[in-house]
């Protein structure tokens, strides 16, 4: 429903900002975003599934994890030397982590 409803605004905000070119602008970007769409949709399956059948404790922080892995991926693909990548970004990454740990060691 999340990944829905940000489709939708997200389509509703281009085709109000650029009505002429909404159709040329969606079909140039859907053979990019097919495939991450569909992996994304399956994790969130594989997200809920796993919330399901295991503890809590135990899958919240290894979704918590998904901060550092998008960024070392996106290092790995900008690259490590990018002004977007910095000691900052990962110190984040790391935090996120360490609360979500915090969280699950003491409930």
């Amino acid at each position: 429903v999340s990944l829905g409803s940000a489709t939708l605004t997200t389509v509703a905000y281009l085709a109000l900002r650029q009505r002429k070119t909404t159709l040329t602008v969606l079909r140039s970007a859907l053979k990019p975003f097919a495939f991450p769409g569909v992996v994304l949709g399956l994790a969130y399956a594989a997200l809920v599934g796993a919330l399901d059948r295991g503890p809590v404790t135990l899958v919240a922080p290894l979704n918590a994890t998904q901060s550092l892995w998008a960024i070392v991926f996106a290092a790995l693909i900008i690259g490590a030397r990018s002004d977007a990548i910095g000691v900052r970004l990962v110190g984040a990454g790391i935090l996120v982590v360490a609360g979500s740990a915090l969280v699950a060691a003491f409930r």
